[in-house]
């Protein structure tokens, strides 16, 4: 059986990769997803493919388009209705994607699958936060390994929120973008952060082994005067619109507002280890906590102790040499009797 294909086709290629790629991660309908940039590309496609959902810009709905036998068409728009196109249905870009495809999909004529036209948005991401008060406890590593192996399944968004990370070593990241572009969009105070945010972040993730990733801060004051408010923002919007199904943070004490971003983490493991010092650093940590009232992250809280592995690698190799690792075994021995 054939398996339908839901076309999407506007001239901002940014955003034409942003909510393609949030339809592919978060499987949001049980159909092919393809993009356009272009008419005549999207007309090419055509020749041999059928399409049964088109959403297009009106800009790009050319006569040739309009004659293509498409069950469903739905216009693209700005927000606003055009009455010359009175006889499709529009949908604003600018809003949430899940609402984009809510609204496509009660337009859509060409299935009877009611799981075509439901296609709800029901997955649940989880959210893993990687924190500890003592350093040099193989935070990072433990974060890195967690999150190649749970990409070999799903969909996975690792966000590394140090001063200093050093992945210009470590995965060779030197990207244009980085944290500090999401932070910035993060902290506007405008209607369209979802959709602006959604935008750079097509344009900034990078990919390693079997995990996305956000190139971190380079310089170092770029995180320190970030304000809380937008590192919440942004864990809320990639939560809530990215399409990934997990997010594993990797979180340092740098950070603003610590305590509400371990509140959003469905789990939070904290890497230890035995020796006094240590452990006096984690009491005090945990006596913060109860004083300031936050049990629920104490509950959520698991302690770890992660072997010490001394990867040689880099970008692909490192990944893949951790999750062949002791490492690599301990962080499945995590998951299979903490987190499953």
């Amino acid at each position: 059986m054939r398996k339908e294909v839901f076309a999407v086709c506007d001239p901002e290629r940014e955003y034409t990769a942003a909510f393609s790629g949030y339809l592919t991660r978060r499987k949001a309908v049980p159909m092919d997803i393809t993009a356009f940039s272009d008419s005549e590309k999207l007309l090419a496609y055509a020749e041999d493919n059928p399409i049964d959902l088109l959403l297009i810009n009106p800009v790009l709905l050319t006569p040739e388009v309009k004659e293509l036998p498409v069950p469903s068409i739905v216009l693209l728009t700005d927000g606003d209705t055009i009455p010359e196109y009175g006889e499709y249905p529009c949908v604003s870009k600018y809003q949430a994607c899940s609402e984009v495809i809510r609204q496509v999909l009660q337009n859509y004529k060409g299935s009877s699958d009611p799981e075509c036209r439901s296609a709800a948005l029901k997955r649940g991401i989880e959210i893993f936060g990687i924190f500890s008060p003592v350093a040099r406890s193989g935070k990072t590593t433990f974060a890195l390994t967690l999150a190649q192996i749970l990409g070999r399944s799903r969909s996975v968004l690792y966000v590394n929120l140090e001063s200093y990370s050093g992945f210009q070593d470590l995965l060779g990241s030197e990207g244009t973008s980085s944290l500090c572009d999401l932070l910035y969009y993060a902290g506007q105070k405008t209607d369209n952060i979802s959709v602006s945010l959604l935008r750079c972040l097509a344009g900034t993730v990078a990919k390693a082994g079997k995990i996305d990733y956000i190139p971190p801060v380079v310089f170092p004051w770029d995180l320190r005067e970030a304000e809380g408010s937008e590192f919440t923002r942004l864990i809320d919007i990639l939560s809530r619109e990215s399409g990934y199904e997990v997010l594993v943070l990797d979180i340092g004490n740098e950070t603003e507002d610590v305590l509400h971003i371990l509140d959003r983490c469905t789990h939070i493991m904290m890497p230890v280890f035995r020796d006094r010092i240590s452990l006096a650093k984690v009491r005090q940590y945990e006596e913060a906590l109860k004083s300031w009232g936050a049990h629920e992250i104490l509950e959520k809280t698991i302690r770890i102790r992660p072997p010490e592995d001394i990867p040689t690698g880099t970008g692909t190799a490192l990944l893949e040499q951790l999750e062949s690792s002791r490492m690599g075994g301990y962080v499945r021995q995590i998951l299979n009797e903490q987190i499953r």
